[in-house]
């Protein structure tokens, strides 16, 4: 998913014709809401997430905890593409550079969200035999 966003932003660079810009620009709705979102998606996505991950109940076996984890982590990382492609299309839209430093907000945030057996461990509460499983 990072690579594709990546990817996304330098096809946004090649493609463009007009020099870029970088101020802030407050008059650019696309730009109020770009940040509104970066303030309310964001959040949510992992609040949404860690609500979900309260549900399951300890006597559960791995195999029914981890697909929960999957889809909270799904969750969490659409909620972070939806603003990072957001930034991008208004890159493309306005030519204004101040989106790439939006843009770091969300690619910061997938890249802490990458899952490593430890964070699917304390997210989840395995055991630290569960944990070994993922090894």
């Amino acid at each position: 998913m990072l690579t594709g966003i990546l990817f996304f932003t330098a096809v946004a660079f090649l493609i463009q014709t007009e020099p870029f810009t970088f101020n802030t620009n407050f008059g650019d709705a696309i730009f109020i809401m770009l940040l509104v979102l970066c303030c309310i998606a964001i959040p949510s996505g992992y609040l949404f997430a860690k609500n979900l991950y309260s549900k399951i109940n300890p006597s559960f076996s791995f195999t029914e905890k981890y697909p929960i984890y999957q889809s909270g982590l799904i969750i969490r990382l659409a909620s972070c593409e939806g603003v990072a492609i957001l930034a991008i299309i208004n890159l493309l839209l306005s030519n204004n550079l101040i989106n790439l430093v939006v843009l770091l907000l969300p690619l910061s945030v997938i890249a802490s969200y990458y899952p490593t057996p430890e964070k699917i461990g304390r997210e989840i509460n395995l055991t630290a035999a569960e944990i070994e499983e993922l090894l």
